[in-house]
């Protein structure tokens, strides 16, 4: 995304300038952006509460979404509404000499309603739609969180809301604390881990959600690694369905707007459309995930493994109870020389969904370990990996998997069956991340499920350092991944 941000924002400022689209209501005025309340506006079906940051580099990412929200808006019948909320960046510091042509200023929180009335004019913009400087606006803070959700159900009513957290995605990223996982904020930078930007946790969403009395329709997680089991138990019990990837992935336009016309094709069964958005997501994701060039390197295709899904909420317990029957078995076994030497052969073996991260693929894991312990004749885990897969299978509505991955060896790497499931976390109990922070862990919703974390208190296979795992090898090249 870096190489071409400035020709490519260029091109579409001169295209959202030109569309002249009919506005989803009757007014032409949009949305104030410090808060006030607007003109009274029909409730739409859905409303999504779009929410976060640039975190130091993806300045361009939401405004090259523009045209493609504004498109899928303009159907007739239009059933969504679009709020934004978004820190810019604090600086140009990220971009070196490649600085983005934006229309927002640096160090800026920008609050407004989406419309094809929007004016998207440097001055109109940024006169109109400023909220307050960003520094002023800590994104990760629950309060923040609720005023904003408080805001959103009084300007931009609907009678469902999607929550769409966009930045950076971090997983459960217990380094920073259990509660960071999406949408790193370099405008405020947290001292006590070096400056680390501050990131949304999940007990913030959660909170957030309880103290306004909203039960969303969905999270649409829009951002790297947060397909992982403990990030999407948190939130299930406020919302139906999650999307996610978990992997890093690539910030490409139509994450964000596809589902928007998934939605306005089949407004009144959000199940069907959230297949239909797998569909979409299909055909612009090949595009950009497979056979892709890598513009540092003429003739070399792009190795990582990206993905998309979208989970039932409901159905995560489901999961969840083949997981702690996993965790049971692995912590009895663990007890036994014979046993313990299988358990990690198998975790020594099984898929890390990126590249020194904690996070392993859970059905891998579990199909891993049933080949090697007892020689494959353990009832137990053979059974689990049955049911765990049929529980996988029952909660998801569509995963795409794109693998592309090549090990240190030049051999093609891929889990078990071809495909990928959901992420867990894994460290050994000596990791100084553990010892700091496993209390924090296990304050965690799937922790308190499945009971994981006993087997982490006496794992010894560190899966990020022994160079025994298959790995998504991305090494965060923002400009690789990001082009």
């Amino acid at each position: 995304m870096k190489k071409s941000l400035k020709l490519m924002l260029v091109a579409l400022f001169g295209v959202v300038m030109g569309l002249s689209f009919a506005s989803c209501s009757n007014n032409d005025d949009n949305v104030d952006g410090g808060g006030t309340t607007p003109p009274v506006q029909q409730k739409a079906k859905y409303t999504i509460m779009f929410y976060g940051c640039a975190g130091g580099d993806l300045d361009g990412w939401y405004e090259s979404a523009i045209p493609g929200i504004l498109k899928a808006l303009n159907v007739p019948s239009n059933q969504v509404r679009f709020a934004v909320m978004f820190n810019t960046s604090k600086d140009a510091s990220e971009y070196g000499d490649e600085v983005p042509d934006f229309i927002g200023d640096w160090a800026t929180c920008y609050r407004y309603e989406l419309t094809p009335q929007t004016d998207f004019s440097k001055a109109g913009y940024r006169a109109k739609y400023k909220y307050k400087n960003a520094s002023e606006v800590p994104l990760y803070k629950t309060a923040t969180l609720v005023e904003y959700i408080n805001w959103v159900k009084q300007n931009v009513p609907a009678e469902n809301y999607i929550f769409m957290p966009m930045n950076h995605g971090g997983g459960l990223d217990l380094s920073e604390e259990v509660t960071r996982a999406i949408a790193y904020d370099d405008n405020h930078p947290n001292p006590a881990k070096k400056n680390f930007p501050y990131g949304i946790g999940e007990r913030a969403i959660a909170d957030a959600l309880q103290q306004t009395n909203t039960h969303l329709k969905a999270i649409y997680w829009c951002g790297c690694m947060m397909g992982q089991m403990e990030v999407l138990t948190e939130l299930a019990p406020y919302c139906d369905y999650q999307f996610c990837s978990s992997h890093v992935s690539r910030a490409i336009p139509a994450l964000i707007y596809d589902i928007i016309s998934a939605i306005n094709s089949s407004p009144d069964d959000f199940e069907k459309a959230a297949q239909i958005d797998g569909q979409y997501k299909d055909a612009d994701y090949n595009q950009y995930f497979v056979n892709v060039q890598n513009p540092k390197k003429k003739g070399e295709l792009h190795n990582e493994n990206c993905d998309w899904a979208c989970w039932r909420s409901s159905k995560l317990a489901d999961i969840n109870a083949q997981m702690k029957k996993l965790a049971t078995l692995v912590c009895e076994g663990y007890g036994d020389a014979t046993k313990k030497a299988q358990i990690d052969a198998a975790m020594a073996k099984t898929y890390v969904l990126e590249y020194d991260c904690y996070f392993i693929d859970a059905l891998d894991f579990a199909v891993n370990l049933a080949e090697r312990l007892d020689e494959g004749k353990n009832a137990t885990a053979n059974q689990i990996v049955t049911d765990l897969e049929s529980a996988l299978n029952a909660a998801k509505i569509y995963r795409l998997s794109y693998a592309n991955i090549v090990n240190s060896k030049g051999e093609k790497i891929a889990p078990k069956k071809g495909y990928f499931s959901l992420g867990v976390s894994v460290y050994p109990y000596t990791d100084g991340t553990w010892m700091k922070y496993g209390q924090n862990y296990k304050t965690n919703a799937f922790d308190k499920a499945t009971g994981w974390s006993k087997y982490l208190d006496m794992n010894t296979v560190a899966i990020n350092e022994s160079g025994t795992n298959p790995a998504n090898n991305s090494t965060y090249d923002l400009g690789y991944l990001y082009e």
